[in-house]
C-alpha cells in the first residue's frame, strides 16, 4: 500500500522523506505526489509531524522541483525533452506542449494538478526561455494552492488516507482538481492584478521630483 510505504520512509527519515519524495520529482519513488501529501497531512493530524512544518516542508521540495525542472529547461531542455520522448512520457510531454500552445504561461497553473505533467511543464517553460519572474508567479502559486488542499485533506482524513485515495483516483478525481484549478486561476488573476495596478501607480521620475520639492 503506499501509505505504509510513505509511513516507513517517515519512519526512516522523519521530515527529509516527504521533502525527497517531491523535491526529486520525476526521478522519485513511483508514488503519487497526491497521496504522500495527503499522508503528510495525515501524519502531522497524529502528532508525528508538527502541522506547520510538515506544510512548509512539502512545499519547499515541491518548489525546489519545479525551480529545479526550469533549471534543467534553460540548460539541457531539448535533449532531456528529446530522450523522454523515446521513453513513456512522450504522450505526457505532448500533452503538456499542448496546454502550454492552448493556454501560454496559464498552462502553469493548470499543471500543478496534472501528475507528472507538473514536473514536464517546468522543463519546458525553461526550455522555450520563460522569464524566471514569470515562471514564478505562474508556478508557486498554484503549488501553494495545491499543497494547501491535499495537506488538508489528509489532516481531517487522518488514518482514512488510503481509502480516499482509493476513491478519489478511481471515481472522483476529476472532482478535486478541477476546482484546485479555479482556485490556482483565481490566485494567479489577483496577483497579475495587483502587480498591475502597482505598476501603474508607480510614480515616474519627474513625479518624484515633485514629491521631494
Amino acid at each position: 500500500m503506499n501509505v505504509d510505504l510513505i509511513y516507513r520512509l517517515i519512519d526512516d527519515a522523519g521530515y527529509w522523506a516527504l521533502f525527497i519524495q517531491l523535491g526529486l520529482g520525476l526521478f522519485g519513488l513511483p508514488l503519487p505526489h497526491e497521496i504522500v501529501v495527503m499522508t503528510g497531512g495525515a501524519a502531522a493530524s497524529s502528532g508525528l509531524f508538527h502541522p506547520i512544518a510538515a506544510f512548509a516542508t512539502i512545499y519547499m521540495g515541491l518548489a525546489v522541483a519545479l525551480t529545479v525542472g526550469y533549471s534543467i529547461g534553460r540548460w539541457i531542455g531539448v535533449k532531456l525533452l528529446a530522450r523522454l520522448r523515446n521513453k513513456k512520457y512522450n504522450r505526457y510531454i505532448r500533452f503538456t506542449e499542448r496546454l502550454m500552445g492552448k493556454y501560454g504561461s496559464f498552462a502553469l497553473c493548470i499543471s500543478s494538478f496534472f501528475p507528472v505533467v507538473r514536473h514536464l511543464m517546468p522543463i519546458l517553460a525553461g526550455t522555450n526561455r520563460m522569464r524566471f519572474k514569470r515562471f514564478a508567479l505562474f508556478a508557486y502559486a498554484p503549488a501553494l494552492v495545491w499543497t494547501s488542499i491535499y495537506f488538508t485533506i489528509g489532516f481531517q482524513t487522518g488514518d482514512q488516507v488510503q481509502d480516499l485515495w482509493s476513491y478519489i483516483s478511481t471515481t472522483g478525481l476529476k472532482w478535486v482538481w478541477l476546482p484546485c484549478v479555479l482556485a490556482a486561476i483565481y490566485v494567479i488573476a489577483l496577483l497579475s492584478r495587483k502587480i498591475k495596478a502597482a505598476r501603474l501607480w508607480k510614480p515616474n521620475r519627474m513625479e518624484r521630483h515633485s514629491f521631494k520639492r
